[in-house]
């Protein structure tokens, strides 16, 4: 993957290279085993704004109790994941939030380059200029959905948008189970009402959230299980043969 991607940085005259991988947050530990010297962008951001954004990116406009419940909860691990890494400082981990991104692009950007030792340039914020010739399209050679804001620059207004689109009803739900979380990370929850109504709700919804992480770890650990056995079948029958 180095020379892959090291040949891709050199092609656009560039001295590093990144990986966008939201998933990979859960995969640190591979990540600086292969790459020692690795620095850790992390960004976050309002669990609400990430409902909103999610559902109808990915799951058809459902704003349903459960689909909203299992996005908050995997928010959570994600938000959590680098807490698990003793390997983790400032000197190759940096926490950036969304809404600062976005609100103040040269700042935070200049504190991320401060961060990755290189040098802040203006087009950095232009980004949308040559974005398109980067972004993955569609059979018809359009922009995929979840994408096409990049083809435009920084939009403060979207901090606030789940205000708009988020029922009172899912507010409370997605603060009641992100709560401790989110005020760690400065994201103040804003419903006054009681959550005395949805309190019957959240076992049945803990739940079905189980069963689906029942479902994902065993998926996982079944394909190591798998692999495992490939090689050590393969690596068995290689000796036989050597014999």
């Amino acid at each position: 993957m180095n020379v892959l991607m090291q040949t891709f940085a050199a092609r656009e005259g560039k001295p590093r290279w990144g990986e966008k991988t939201p998933a990979h947050i859960h995969r640190l530990r591979e990540i600086l085993s292969a790459f020692p010297k690795a620095r850790i962008i992390h960004i976050v951001r309002d669990p609400r704004a990430v409902v909103v954004s999610a559902i109808e990116a990915f799951h058809c406009n459902r704003f349903t109790d459960k689909e909203v419940y299992c996005l908050v909860r995997y928010w959570m691990r994600c938000v959590k994941a680098p807490d698990k890494r003793h390997e983790l400082n400032e000197s190759n981990y940096l926490l950036v939030k969304y809404e600062d991104l976005v609100s103040r692009p040269e700042k935070t950007l200049k504190r991320v380059c401060k961060f990755l030792e290189l040098e802040f340039v203006p087009d950095m914020i232009a980004f949308y200029h040559k974005a398109r010739q980067y972004l993955p399209t569609d059979s018809e050679g359009e922009i995929v959905p979840h994408h096409r804001l990049a083809q435009g620059p920084f939009d403060s207004s979207r901090k606030e948008r789940w205000q708009d689109v988020l029922s009172p009803r899912h507010r409370v739900l997605v603060e009641m189970v992100a709560g401790e979380a989110m005020r760690a990370l400065g994201y103040v929850p804003v419903t006054k009402q009681g959550h005395h109504f949805l309190t019957g709700r959240l076992l049945w919804l803990r739940v079905c959230w189980l069963v689906s992480e029942a479902k994902r770890l065993s998926k996982k650990f079944g394909r190591k299980l798998f692999w495992g056995l490939a090689i050590y079948v393969l690596g068995v029958e290689a000796c036989r043969a050597a014999t």
